[in-house]
């Protein structure tokens, strides 16, 4: 017990950047393809970073990105088999062959690379805390 509290007591006093893993649990009967975005912090640079496509079959919980010391995350599903999409209010650009696209936030980027397209993303408030190591987004009909 003594080692625990140890424990939790130096990772709270910890200046570290932490990262939660993100998951997205299909609770609708078709498969979905997701797309994340979250704000990206090194050395080299800042920016909004979209992260796609990850396949998540109905009734399963996959892994789809990170949260880092923001809590803002953002997210886009489509079903693999019909038109349905799971949508927002804010934009960023997905492409059907770039797995990353940095400065998805940014016009230019779109005229750089003109295989991106834009899509709404729904925002969600994700727990980032040096004891929340895992966050899940519940996908429903």
């Amino acid at each position: 017990m003594k080692k625990l509290i140890l424990l939790i007591s130096i990772t709270l006093g910890c200046n570290c950047v932490v990262k939660s893993q993100l998951y997205l649990k299909n609770n609708t009967n078709e498969p979905v393809q997701v797309a994340s975005v979250s704000y990206e912090e090194t050395k080299n640079m800042e920016c909004w970073t979209s992260w796609a496509w990850y396949i998540i079959q109905p009734g399963e919980t996959g892994i789809i990105g990170v949260v880092g010391d923001r809590q803002s995350v953002y997210y886009y599903a489509k079903s693999t088999i019909s038109e349905k999409e799971y949508t927002g209010d804010y934009s960023f650009l997905v492409s059907d062959k770039a797995l990353q696209i940095q400065n998805a936030d940014m016009d230019y980027v779109l005229t750089q690379n003109p295989t991106y397209y834009w899509k709404k993303f729904r925002k969600i408030t994700a727990c980032v805390s040096k004891l929340c190591l895992k966050y899940t987004i519940e996908l429903n009909n």
